[in-house]
């Protein structure tokens, strides 16, 4: 007995290391990709069409890293999208990091936009924001952008315990944890006539159409990740 005992020890401190040192590896990695980011204000589309405002807010999933270029960056792609029957005004203020909180004292539009996105919540379920604090900031988020825009749409949090980054102990805590997040993000979404809230964890991943997400540090997603958020976006448009 003892004997198995000193094995499974050994097993688990050479677990531990291996873990350590990958997981230390695409962390690394990953704040390295960070430094690309593809926030910007810009106009995109024909002058001869219609004025179209879009005003995007968040993380970095909001801030495109992952993607390879702007065009594919989720914010991109929604940039694009209107711009095929309108003049976009566009701007992205979203910052890789930010928490709800963040996008809460952070920027806000100038003038009234026909559509808000905000692309947040994924680091507050990664850092394991206490629920209070959480609770209590996100009715100062749609309070704050519901009166800016004719149309608000929330996505998030990410499926964070899909990250291979993500050690495998760590991942079943955020299977259990990202669904509270959620639910006070649907909760309070509901009390505005003009927010949607969209939550990734309700929507499978088709590996049939998307295939691996995971950009190269093994947690942000790829281009195929962020067209995943993109369709998201899109499918809620109608709501």
């Amino acid at each position: 007995m003892q004997t198995v005992l000193i094995f499974l020890g050994i097993l688990l401190v050479g677990y531990i290391i291996v873990q350590f040192f990958y997981t230390s590896h695409y962390f690394s990695v990953g704040s390295k990709l960070t430094k690309t980011t593809y926030a910007r204000k810009t106009t995109l589309g024909s002058s001869n069409n219609p004025t179209f405002k879009l005003w995007i807010a968040g993380d970095s999933v909001g801030a495109g890293v992952g993607a390879s270029s702007f065009e594919n960056s989720v914010a991109g792609r929604l940039g694009e999208y209107f711009a095929k029957d309108h003049q976009v005004i566009f701007e992205n203020v979203s910052v890789s990091g930010n928490k709800v909180e963040d996008v809460v004292s952070g920027p806000s539009p100038s003038e009234k936009q026909d559509l808000i996105v905000l692309i947040v919540s994924s680091n507050n379920l990664f850092r394991f924001t206490s629920m209070k604090d959480f609770a209590s900031n996100v009715p100062k988020l749609f309070t704050k952008f519901s009166p800016l825009a004719d149309k608000v749409i929330l996505i998030g949090p990410g499926r964070i315990s899909n990250s291979t980054a993500i050690p495998l102990p760590m991942r079943p805590l955020y299977v259990l944890e990202g669904p509270k997040y959620a639910k006070i993000l649907k909760s309070e979404a509901a009390k505005f006539n003009n927010v949607v809230y969209v939550d990734p964890l309700e929507h499978p991943l088709e590996d049939n159409k998307f295939g691996n997400i995971e950009a190269a540090d093994h947690f942000h997603p790829n281009d195929s990740g962020h067209k995943y958020w993109f369709d998201l976006i899109v499918e809620s448009l109608s709501k």
